[in-house]
């Protein structure tokens, strides 16, 4: 009889996964956020500053702050450009 992944891998994943979030949260950042909007965050940080960006840079700087005063949420399989 074949086991199910979860009979089978589960009790590893419980048994090794360090204790904590799978994550830390950048110490500049609210707490309480989306994980994937911390994500997020730090990808528009690194785009921030990238010579070609400067034309969006106030978009960007918007984008952030709504996602740090939670205006902004991820909705699972939405797209947004």
């Amino acid at each position: 009889m074949v086991e199910s992944l979860k009979e089978r891998y589960l009790p590893y994943v419980l048994n090794r996964t360090p204790p904590g979030p799978p994550f830390n949260i950048p110490p500049s950042e609210p707490p309480g956020l989306q994980p994937i909007a911390y994500y997020r965050l730090e990808t528009l940080k690194e785009l921030y500053d990238v010579d070609w960006t400067t034309l969006y840079r106030t978009n960007i700087k918007a984008v952030m702050e709504a996602y740090r005063n939670g205006s902004l949420k991820v909705v699972e399989g939405a797209v947004s450009y």
